[in-house]
């Protein structure tokens, strides 16, 4: 499209695009603010997003486990000899006592193995082989495979050169301290290195000549792999073959070392299950805290969003300062966070129903409550926004003493015979209640602001949907706008021309009066 021809003040003398501009201001006061809302609508989108990726890291990796029996089922194994075997929990051992015999070791099957003596000593290995003696060319057929072995190359390049066939023969060398040696690249009896030759001088410098076969004719050398052979072990009376000395039973890992006999006592380890009930309260103080300071951020209304003419007259530092602050307040006081931090203070507070004992039927039976062990002052526990606190005397007598109780605090299902939802919850423990909680929770957010796999404008969300008629919106008003200017500078073209033409006629009246007719 060809723009059209202005005439900016040619015949006036008026500034022509600064007074469309100053027109234009006032008019561009409406779709300005449109563009500023979108922008606020975005930082409160990505805001919403960024609260829900914490939740979501929140309840995938610790909240996810803390609803499981593992954590709070840990045991610590001590074994009363420890170099016969090493031990590791990596299920849940159910007896209290492991009386282990290790009758046998399991003897794992071994490769095909073979050294020979060269006459190459360690430090000429990069020498040509005629040094030690090669004369010509020395051909060492390896499992079937022949290799050309010549006197201008080095014990290195000889290797080398068996290694480029590993693929085809099975077998792998390598030159160590005057010794040349052969390994097949698979074990147990099927694993075998052949190696064939004539039986002369180039023979010696590989440490393959053989004095019981007439120099000259061909000679052959072999090895073979091992098979494996299964071992026997006795755990608590019973007898059993083991084909590897590495191998669990019934929750804990044995590496068996040597043929003797020991005691492993499995016992709860009462600081491994403080550590993780700790490590979710800490956690979950850490999520309500930056969600608290989200949902509380002031409002800085002087400060909105700046438009592009207001960016290009700022530095990078001035605009980062100025969004920084234009940011703030975004989600203050959001009902969706507020409630979700309600839902989640009501979960640690409540009863667990169904536990048959009611001195161990909240947290704060076990020590987890939000007030410190000392506190005096309930305004103090309001300022802490749902914080939890631990008194760790309290809670480690807890798991020493009903260590069941505490897992089921934390992952009880309800009795099979309820149905009814609300009592279900109420029956169950804190941890599932927070997972399934939280799921919800996200959700409800996800229906707000959708997901980055969302896009920015789409359907799937309401503000997707918000968005979507807002940038319809802004697109029509811009359209406007740019039609209006138009029309302003055609008003003003139109001036130009009739002042041009009005200018013309007084030309020509004076130069009629100028020459008397």
């Amino acid at each position: 499209m060809v723009s059209p021809i202005r005439f900016s003040g040619l015949v006036s003398g008026l500034d022509t695009d600064s007074m469309v501009k100053e027109l234009m201001k006032a008019q561009r006061a409406p779709l300005n603010k449109m563009l500023q809302k979108k922008q606020l609508e975005t930082w409160k989108r990505d805001a919403y997003r960024e609260m829900n990726a914490l939740l979501l890291d929140f309840r995938l990796n610790t909240v996810s486990d803390m609803r499981l029996q593992g954590p709070y089922l840990k045991k610590k194994l001590v074994s009363d000899n420890e170099g016969a075997a090493s031990i590791k929990q990596v299920g849940m051992p159910n007896l209290p006592t492991y009386k282990v015999t290790v009758n046998t070791l399991a003897t794992e099957a071994e490769p095909a193995r073979m050294d020979t003596t060269t006459t190459v000593a360690a430090a000429d290995s990069a020498k040509n082989l005629s040094t030690a003696g090669l004369s010509g060319s020395f051909e060492l057929t390896v499992n079937g495979t022949k290799i050309t072995i010549n006197d201008t190359d080095s014990m290195e390049s000889a290797v080398k050169k068996i290694n480029e066939q590993t693929s085809k023969t099975g077998v792998a060398a390598t030159f160590f301290n005057g010794k040349l040696i052969f390994s097949s690249t698979s074990a147990g009896e099927n694993a075998k290195i052949k190696l064939e030759y004539t039986n002369d001088d180039n023979a010696k410098v590989f440490g393959l000549f053989d004095s019981g076969v007439t120099a000259g004719d061909p000679a052959t050398k072999e090895a073979q792999g091992q098979k494996s052979i299964d071992g026997s072990v006795t755990i608590n009376g019973v007898t059993t073959a083991i084909s590897s000395n590495k191998f669990t039973f019934d929750g804990i890992e044995f590496e068996l070392k040597k043929a003797e006999s020991f005691t492993v006592n499995s016992m709860q380890d009462d600081e491994a299950i403080f550590k993780s009930i700790k490590g979710f309260i800490d956690k979950y103080n850490e999520v309500i805290d930056k969600i608290n300071k989200k949902i509380s951020e002031p409002r800085y209304k002087d400060y909105q969003p700046l438009l592009e003419e207001e960016k290009s007259a700022l530095d990078e530092k001035q605009i980062e300062k100025w969004e920084e602050k234009a940011k703030s307040g975004v989600l203050l006081r959001d009902s969706v966070l507020s409630s979700a931090l309600t839902e989640m203070r009501q979960i640690f507070s409540t009863v667990v129903a169904g536990m048959g004992d009611e001195n161990f039927d909240t947290l704060s039976d076990i020590g987890i409550s939000t007030a410190k062990a000392d506190a005096k002052f309930s305004y103090a526990n309001y300022m802490e926004k749902g914080k939890l606190y631990i008194d760790e005397e309290k809670l480690r007598k807890a798991i020493r003493e009903n260590g069941t109780k505490v897992m089921d605090l934390f992952t009880k299902n309800p009795a099979e015979t309820t149905t009814d939802k609300d009592q279900m919850a109420r029956e169950t423990g804190i941890a599932k209640r927070l997972y399934n909680s939280l799921t919800g929770i996200m959700s409800k957010i996800t229906d707000i602001a959708g997901s980055s796999s969302m896009g920015d404008i789409s359907d799937s969300y309401s503000m997707g949907r918000q968005m979507k008629t807002l940038t319809k919106n802004i697109s029509t008003l811009e359209l406007r706008m740019k039609n209006m200017e138009e029309r302003y500078y055609r008003q003003f073209t139109a001036m130009e021309q009739a002042m041009s033409k009005a200018n013309s006629q007084s030309s020509w009246l004076a130069q009629q009066f100028s020459s008397g007719r």
